[in-house]
Order: C-alpha cells, then structure tokens, then sequence
C-alpha cells in the first residue's frame, strides 16, 4: 500500500485525496516523510478500511472458555451432591437394616422378672500388674520398688575391683 492522503484529524490535507490504483495517485518522497505510516494497520485505516480487531476476539474467546469452565464446575458439583444424597440415603437406610441386633436378642431371651444387670468391671491398670513382693524392696539398682524387677537373662557383670 501506498499513502495517498495524510491522516484525519486537525490539519487540513495539502493533497487531494485520490484513487489508490491509479499510478498518479502515488505518494511522493516529500509526502511520505511529511506524512509516516506507522504499519500496515495505519495504511489500513488511511484508506478507509476498518483493522479487524483481534483483541475483542481473544476477549470473546476467553469469556466462552471461562462460562465452558463454570458450567462444567457446576456440573461436577452438581454430580457431587447427587453422589453425596446418595451416600447420605443409603447411610440413612442403613447398610446392616436386615441384619439382628445380638443386645435386642440377648434382652428378649432374659425374663422381664429378674432384675437389670448390675455387674460392672472395676477399672484396671493392667500395664502395671500386681506387685510380686512386700512393698518397700530395694531393686538391683539399690532403689527403693513397690515390686522387685524380673531376674535378667543374661547375669550381672562383676562389679570393678577397688
């Protein structure tokens, strides 16, 4: 493309605007550097045609991409609910609904005459255990023990000479 007619704006064309295909109607030096085009767009716009306008497009496209996304979130979220009420029923409903209760069982089979159950464990340490001695024993450390400690497998070093 050739310049034919300066920029639109405040000032005044010194040159009337011609024909592009006419040999004539090219610019000349002095024109051209009077008047610079600045890319392809510029020579566009100078002879009336609109630039297409890849930025609305890229715009327009994200915005599709963005509502695709959403809508299948959406979905997903959707699907995970329905997942959710499902489990939810099923809990509800009950997995072991067919199954007896051995306690219903035990309580029916017990006469209504005798008298509730008033058996209950005491509570017990049974990481201690009981005491195997007298209290007050003194241990192989030379510490006084509640209990003497198990005998070791293996026997006791001699202690050092002095």
């Amino acid at each position: 493309f050739f310049l034919s007619d300066p920029p639109t704006g405040s000032l005044p064309s010194p040159m009337p605007r011609a024909a592009v295909s006419v040999p004539a109607s090219r610019p000349s030096t002095a024109q051209e550097l009077i008047y610079p085009t600045h890319g392809c767009r510029d020579v566009l716009r100078r002879h009336g045609i609109k630039p297409h306008d890849h930025a609305r497009d890229n715009r327009r496209h994200i915005k599709e991409l963005q509502q695709q996304v959403s809508e299948r979130k959406a979905a997903a979220e959707a699907e995970a609910a329905k997942a959710a009420s499902k489990a939810a029923r099923r809990r509800a409903e009950g997995a072991y609904s067919a199954v007896p209760s051995r306690v219903a069982a035990q309580l029916a089979a017990r006469p209504s005459s005798a008298p509730p159950s008033r058996h209950r464990p005491s509570p017990r340490n049974f990481y201690v255990g009981a005491p195997l001695q007298p209290a007050k024993q003194v241990t192989r450390a030379g510490r006084t023990a509640a209990w003497i400690e198990p005998p070791l497998l293996v026997p006791p070093p001699p202690p050092p000479a002095k």
